[in-house]
């Protein structure tokens, strides 16, 4: 196996391992909180307090992640110490960001509540913004930590990133279940300030351990400065307007009764667990297609790309499936208990249906965006974005009313749908050998096999679940996995006859191993 190959392989590997145990402390982090508070207004006003801080982090890692690996490699061909300079500027203004932006939202956050959340009432308004404010300073640690864990992937060191999140989802877990019925929602506020100081450790000592220092630095002119930011605004504004979509989505939600804020979290939690596995592939190939994509844009870049979008294809949509047909106990076992009701298990169920529609979606544009990102064409993910975003934002307004918070589950899966065609076109202009109509055709093949697989199972499902179900939520679980597996086998069963998909898959292979090569 090439150095290449072996790179992103265990790249991939400890990536999706460390995903894989930071996505089960969330599950039981979330089971601690639908425990504790179930889903009323004082989970939807943390949620509410919640979102600025995630979407300021969210904006700052994408970009700090996407610009910051390209350039750094770039400059350490030339001079180690040149970049590492660049490194202790990078910390620098993030820390200055942050910080203005933590102090700005502080001082703002009665008038950033009533914007995102018209609908609340003085008490739950005065309750988030309390919240809000608690959690600001997490910030500073968050944007930190950002850096941090681009330098890690540069040194192909991608297994610690992926675990940063464990210390934060221990932490409050045993927040929660130990102080959340004697202090209410203020727990969580605190556990996540606490959590973004433990994200930020959990990432610095590997530094230490290759040498490396996170030291801040005030270096506004340095060449790399100027390389980043000439790709940072394109890239900063894509996500933050992926996040303004979501922040429309708290807007509408918070006119609708009391939970649905929090049904659509809890639901999205669930559709996110399997996407993340996904996403660690995206990152481990990353450093990979910025190599590929340096003076050459042909057949390389290419397969490197095809590979993990078909896998994807091959994968997601048996997950699909399944998820649409046994959402409903899949939500009982995992949220049913203590103050999570009947009815916040119909609300969280009715929206994980529309988003289970756009897993496919969502997985691949993981891989797009970071291939857009080698390329160095980030105004292409604005018009995306802005695409895509635009397209949510009036699919919301028009099926709010008719389907409630899955209206709004919905709007999303349209809208990421649409800027996944937007950057599937884009790279079949710039790619050479890269054609839209196989991935399409992967897709809609894997789909079609998965209706048929996940469909017969589910109706042996609805035959053993009468008997099943007097025994408990322990019983029905064991349940869900032997339908998954069966469904599976069956799945694989029909790949192997079908011409098509065997074929298809086949020369993935082949022509992944000629891009993986070097």
């Amino acid at each position: 196996m090439s150095n290449r190959r072996r790179r992103v392989a265990r790249g991939a590997f400890s990536t999706a391992t460390m995903t894989l145990a930071s996505n089960l402390t969330g599950f039981v982090r979330q089971l601690a909180f639908a425990w504790v508070y179930g889903a009323g207004r004082s989970m939807d006003a943390f949620l509410v307090a919640s979102v600025l801080s995630q979407m300021v982090f969210q904006s700052i890692d994408s970009a700090i992640s996407a610009t910051l690996i390209p350039v750094y490699t770039e400059l350490r061909q030339h001079s180690v110490e040149e970049a590492d300079r660049f490194l202790r500027a990078v910390s620098g203004l993030v820390a200055v960001f942050t910080v203005l932006a933590g102090l700005l939202f502080y001082l703002c956050a009665p008038l950033l509540v009533h914007l995102l959340a018209p609908g609340f009432g003085r008490q739950e308004a005065s309750l988030a913004g309390f919240l809000l404010r608690v959690m600001m300073p997490s910030l500073l640690f968050m944007g930190l930590s950002s850096v941090s864990v681009g330098f890690l992937q540069t040194k192909g060191v991608f297994g610690q990133p992926a675990a940063m999140y464990i210390p934060r989802n221990i932490a409050l877990i045993v927040l929660a279940a130990w102080l959340g019925h004697r202090y209410g929602i203020a727990v969580l506020a605190w556990g996540s300030l606490l959590g973004a100081i433990l994200q930020l450790y959990v990432v610095l000592r590997p530094m230490r351990r290759l040498g490396a220092s996170l030291r801040l630095g005030w270096l506004p002119r340095h060449a790399g400065i100027g390389m980043m930011l000439r790709r940072l605004p394109g890239v900063f504004v894509n996500f933050f307007m992926y996040s303004a979509a979501l922040v429309v989505d708290r807007i509408l939600a918070s006119g609708l009764p009391a939970g649905m804020i929090s049904a659509l979290n809890y639901s999205q939690l669930l559709i996110n667990f399997p996407l993340n596995i996904f996403t660690s592939l995206a990152i481990a190939l990353f450093p990979t297609l910025s190599e590929l994509a340096v003076g050459e844009r042909g057949l390389s870049l290419s397969r490197a790309v095809r590979l993990p979008l078909r896998l994807t294809a091959f994968f997601v949509a048996p997950i699909t499936f399944y998820t649409i047909f046994l959402r409903v106990p899949l939500v009982a076992v995992v949220y049913r208990h203590g103050a999570f009701g009947q009815e916040a298990l119909r609300d969280t169920a009715f929206a994980m249906l529309f988003f289970a529609l756009g897993m496919g979606s969502m997985a691949m544009n993981g891989i797009l965006g970071r291939t857009i990102f080698a390329l160095g064409e980030t105004r292409v993910l604005f018009r995306t974005a802005f695409w895509s975003v635009g397209t949510t934002i009036v699919t919301d307004l028009i099926l709010v009313h008719p389907l409630a918070q899955g209206g709004l589950a919905l709007g999303t899966t349209i809208g990421s749908w649409a800027g996944t065609l937007v950057l599937l076109r884009f790279l079949s202009r710039q790619l050479e050998g890269f054609r839209v109509g196989s991935i399409v055709s992967d897709v809609l093949w894997s789909s079609a096999l998965s209706l048929i697989a996940y469909g017969a199972t589910y109706l042996a499902y609805l035959r053993w679940r009468g008997p099943i179900l007097p025994h408990g939520l322990v019983h029905l679980a064991l349940l869900l996995i032997a339908t998954f597996f069966v469904g599976s086998l069956l799945y694989l069963a029909l790949q192997r006859l079908i011409g098509p998909m065997r074929g298809n898959l086949r020369r993935a292979l082949r022509e992944g191993r000629r891009a993986f090569n070097a």
